[in-house]
């Protein structure tokens, strides 16, 4: 059974940075309040968009033969 799209909301820069400094175990209530310390402004939608950006921003894609590989500068 599919369910409708939710967009997810804006987050702040404060949110995002508590999100680098816990762990959280997300139970798929979006609504749900996250219990850590230090403490996380926000309910769980806020705290999954913070994974999202956290992810999308330390990822990277590279069409294939962009660049390539110098063996000559390489150390092993």
């Amino acid at each position: 059974m599919l369910k409708e799209w939710t967009r997810l909301p804006l987050i702040t820069p404060k949110q995002l940075k508590v999100s680098k400094t816990v762990n959280v175990l997300l139970s798929g209530d979006l609504e749900a309040n996250i219990d850590c310390y230090p403490f996380f402004e926000g309910k769980e939608k806020h705290f999954l968009k913070t994974v999202c950006v956290r992810i999308a921003h330390g990822s990277y894609v590279v069409p294939k033969g962009m660049y390539k590989a110098n063996d000559e500068n390489r150390k092993f």
